[in-house]
């Protein structure tokens, strides 16, 4: 008796990036010491919003807050507690983790100022 043997084929692929994430630019200047925060995000983790004080997406961090994500489109809703007042300048970053455990996703960051100095 001869048996036959069959091999069978098996295609899968392995995905090494990072979640896309991106944030759009607040309005800046601004007086409003609670701004929100959007952009779009590809994997099916939480975003979340990362705001230093500074020109740089580093140093001391003024808050961190997890995001809205609807499947696509994030949003952060009224930042909270309030940024510090007076003049400052924040610089924001939206990151999520990778489902697979591939490294996270971090957008560009946004530099913007806020100014809830009274005007005379």
């Amino acid at each position: 008796m001869v048996t036959e043997r069959h091999e069978l084929a098996v295609t899968f692929v392995v995905d090494t990036r990072s979640p896309t994430v991106t944030l759009s630019q607040p309005p800046a200047p601004s007086n409003d010491a609670t701004p929100s925060f959007k952009g779009t995000a590809s994997a099916t983790t939480p975003v979340t919003i990362r705001i230093y004080e500074g020109d740089a997406a580093e140093g001391k961090r003024s808050l961190h807050r997890h995001c809205h994500w609807d499947g696509r489109r994030w949003s952060s809703g009224a930042a909270n507690p309030a940024l510090p007042s007076g003049k400052h300048t924040f610089t924001a970053v939206a990151i999520q983790e990778s489902p697979l455990g591939n490294p996270a996703g971090r957008s560009d960051p946004v530099t913007f100022t806020v100014d809830t100095t009274p005007r005379p």
